[in-house]
């Protein structure tokens, strides 16, 4: 089983970087806020499973990126960091892991245009992670005020 976690927005607090208006997006991105409980989370599962980050960011923000998982995660090799420019791009990036993991598991808010105020559902990048045979938990699950003890149970159960 391979677990991959998403940043903006499932590790990180991206949508309120958004009310920082004056702020460079290098500077907004290097300033996130994380989400405890899921940076918590990645913890404990880096304890079961092989862990992997995953964000749908330009390439000239790689240094940000990197910089930031490396500060604020337990992740400690960059090379477990994966830097794509669109959600569909994580899909198509991450199925042929399918294929050399039992179970590839994302988690992914998979929600995008934070900035005007009303979140979009990226339902194509969705439907696409699940014809590859890619188990997706979302963003009730990121966002649920389960104590990370349920939210690690909740990840066992789908990577049975």
């Amino acid at each position: 089983v391979l677990v991959v976690f998403d940043l903006d927005n499932t590790l990180a607090d991206t949508a309120a970087s958004f009310e920082l208006r004056d702020a460079s997006d290098f500077a907004r991105l290097a300033g996130l806020e994380p989400k405890p409980d899921m940076v918590e989370l990645l913890a404990l599962a880096q304890q079961r499973w092989p862990v992997l980050v995953v964000s749908a960011r330009a390439n000239r923000f790689y240094p940000q990126t990197l910089s930031w998982v490396m500060r604020h995660t337990a992740i400690g090799d960059p090379r477990r960091v994966i830097q794509v420019p669109s959600p569909e791009q994580k899909i198509a990036a991450l199925a042929p892991l399918v294929r050399q993991f039992r179970k590839v598991v994302l988690i992914d808010d998979m929600t995008g245009q934070h900035e005007t105020g009303t979140p979009t559902l990226y339902t194509d990048a969705i439907a696409a992670a699940r014809r590859a045979g890619i188990v997706h938990i979302g963003r009730d699950f990121i966002d649920s005020s389960q104590s990370v003890a349920n939210k690690l149970n909740t990840l066992e159960e789908a990577c049975l």
